[in-house]
């Protein structure tokens, strides 16, 4: 019994096996042979699967360090640990429309003892942020006091380890 050509999709048709007799499946219009598709479509994706998910790029290491230990003394921007404090409060926007009751509030937290460390330190530097860009001179006052808890903590604590990264 022989099969005719029958369009199953647009691109696939039915056609017969010139040895014995049977339908087969996948023959493109194109003429492209069903193993040499597949065949392409393994290359491809091999070929993807060798492919790196993440790049690296040579950096000179002062250019690193740099962009490591930036803070508001060097480049004029938070740090790093200050930033995280502010994605932990989420104080990102608010800081942004009223920075002066942000600071309050991250105070309150901070003299309520809920404030951890890293608190008293995003507090010292966001103080001073803000004095460098307002010209407010308590909040210089301010930035010195929270520098000067954040070192010397007082009884029960203990001062930051400067070899540890993030606590200096």
């Amino acid at each position: 019994m022989r099969h005719t050509p029958v369009t199953v999709k647009v691109a696939y048709a039915w056609y017969t096996n010139e040895r014995n007799g049977l339908p087969r499946v996948l023959r493109f219009y194109t003429g492209i042979d069903p193993l040499l598709l597949a065949l392409l479509i393994f290359l491809f994706l091999f070929a993807g699967a060798c492919a790196t998910p993440v790049g690296v790029k040579r950096i000179a290491p002062r250019a690193v360090h740099r962009a490591l230990t930036a803070s508001v003394l060097s480049a004029n921007t938070l740090s790093n640990p200050t930033q995280n404090v502010f994605y932990r409060r989420d104080l990102f926007a608010r800081f942004e429309d009223a920075p002066e009751a942000t600071l309050a509030e991250l105070h309150a937290e901070v003299a309520a003892d809920r404030g951890g460390r890293d608190d008293i330190c995003a507090l010292a530097e966001l103080s001073f942020f803000y004095a460098e860009n307002t010209g407010k001179r308590p909040y210089y006052l301010a930035a010195v006091v929270y520098a000067y808890t954040f070192l010397f903590p007082g009884e029960g604590h203990h001062p930051p380890d400067p070899l540890r990264s993030g606590t200096a």
